[in-house]
């Protein structure tokens, strides 16, 4: 008998390699996911049907969760405001595009953990811009617009993390339930967390490219004043990108979020008319 289901085995695997390298050409082909307003992904066939679909498959032969549970509108939610967490219109200039992609679509692994925080100076030396002071200014501006996509991010998880509390809850409590059904309700909860721990990632990536962007500034192109108002919008963005995944602290998160004072405007100091970008 093991010699009969050897092949069927081995043509499994061979088909499943097949597939993810032809849905990984259809994505380079693509090369990124379209993106709407708000930075927000636009409805794609493509990087939303099959990509994804032959993208369960490779991550279960990584032996990673996958659930084929339908998902809540709350989770839908979470993982499009984690796209814009990962890739947000700012940074389409250094963070890889096709790189997120294929790890959204699960074609690959968690390759974020892979890239490098200091391209973002890279970036910035490489544009020539009239006047030293705009990279300043962008770093600020980049920063805050990192912790203006905190809330909604958070807001999300924590009704994601609410509800699977329940699920896991419910679960639990019914003396019927196959084996298979908690199966993938215990891998839904694993892909929620999943997709926060991505998010969380991206945002620490981005707070150690901002802090080394501005030391490497400070000495390419000293500024005495702009570098307060620089650490001010990197110290925001640093409080909203605390770690917040454990599921005791979430509401008290999300109060604290509340009663924490609006995030200031961009423009931190009086004489921007003078920066020409």
């Amino acid at each position: 008998m093991p010699v009969a289901t050897a092949a069927p085995t081995k043509l499994l695997r061979t088909a499943l390699r097949c597939g993810a390298l032809a849905a990984l050409a259809i994505v380079l082909a693509g090369c990124l996911r379209p993106t709407g307003d708000f930075g927000r992904a636009r409805p794609s066939f493509v990087n939303d049907q099959i990509a994804p679909m032959i993208g369960l498959a490779s991550a279960s032969a990584r032996g990673e969760a996958v659930s084929l549970y339908n998902l809540t509108d709350d989770e839908r939610e979470l993982r499009d405001l984690s796209w814009s967490i990962v890739r947000p219109p700012h940074a389409r200039d250094w963070v890889h595009g096709a790189a997120a992609e294929l790890e959204r679509t699960r074609l690959l692994g968690p390759v974020d953990l892979y890239l490098d925080p200091r391209a973002y100076y890279g970036i910035l030396r490489l544009e020539r811009y009239r006047s030293s002071e705009a990279r300043y200014a962008r770093v600020a501006d980049d920063a805050l617009a990192d912790a203006e996509a905190v809330r909604p991010f958070y807001a999300a998880a924590c009704r994601v993390f609410a509800a699977d509390e329940e699920r896991l809850n419910v679960a639990n409590r019914l003396q019927n339930i196959t084996e298979n059904s908690a199966r993938l309700a215990a891998n839904r909860v694993e892909e929620n967390r999943n997709v926060v721990a991505w998010g969380w990632r991206a945002l620490q990536f981005r707070l150690a490219a901002y802090r080394y962007a501005l030391d490497r500034l400070q000495i390419e192109t000293p500024s005495m004043i702009r570098v307060a108002a620089v650490n001010q919008s990197i110290d925001v963005l640093a409080w909203h990108a605390e770690d917040t995944e454990g599921l005791a602290r979430c509401a008290a998160k999300a109060e604290r979020l509340a009663e924490r004072p609006a995030i200031p405007g961009r423009k931190l100091w009086p004489d921007d008319a003078g920066v020409r970008k």
